[in-house]
């Protein structure tokens, strides 16, 4: 398998203000890759000071996209933000996400088609949006940040763990039609994490099956 080197390239993240995002906001900044980042409008100030560290330590190009996925054109204006800058994107990561902790039964409907438009359609669709640009240029990578949720039920995080499977088979099934492309879809599937997003709505002090 070739090495993809991001030195140098474009690399878009959504939900880099904390947790996991951030992380690879990082990583990819410290391997030479100017960073387009997302977050919420109400994280903007957050982002941005991260922002100013990566471009001080690392002497990488920062921008960012304060936009919220949930909205029903809120995917696509995103696209559009950073397309309009006029730079080639090389790598898209999904990573912005929500979760709710309760039964299927109780939870709002309007907060569970929240999750759903977080966790899947904006995923989806950004897949969709950035692809034709990744395979006219015959290289490039899509990392969806999924969860161990993708292969097995969730109960108590039934829409959530369900949303996660969708989204990875979604990604192999992706992967597998663009052999030869030079695009690769991959996924990274990281257990429950202490990350501001398990501090979220509905989550007990402690949970049985995590420490936090």
């Amino acid at each position: 398998m070739a090495s993809f080197s991001v030195q140098g390239k474009n690399v878009v993240i959504t939900g880099a203000s904390s947790g996991i995002g951030k992380e690879l906001s990082a990583c990819f900044a410290q391997q030479g890759a100017n960073c387009f980042l997302g977050c919420l409008p109400a994280e903007r100030n957050q982002l941005t000071s991260w922002a100013e560290k990566l471009r001080q330590e690392h002497a990488v190009r920062v921008h960012l996209f304060p936009l919220d996925l949930s909205q029903a054109e809120g995917p696509e204006q995103f696209h559009a933000s950073i397309r309009a800058l006029g730079e080639p994107i090389h790598v898209l990561v999904n990573n912005a996400g929500i979760i709710a902790y309760g039964s299927f039964g109780d939870l709002p409907l309007e907060l569970q088609e929240k999750i759903i438009h977080v966790n899947v359609i904006a995923y989806f669709k950004l897949m969709r949006l950035f692809l034709p640009q990744l395979t006219a240029a015959g290289e490039g990578r899509i990392l969806n940040v999924v969860s161990a949720s993708a292969f097995q039920p969730s109960p108590y995080l039934a829409v959530y763990g369900a949303g996660k499977a969708f989204i990875q088979m979604l990604s192999e099934a992706l992967n597998a039609e663009l052999i030869g492309s030079g695009v690769r879809v991959q996924t990274l599937n990281p257990p429950y994490t202490n990350t501001p997003l398990l501090k979220g709505h509905g989550f007990p002090k402690q949970l049985w099956w995590y420490r936090i």
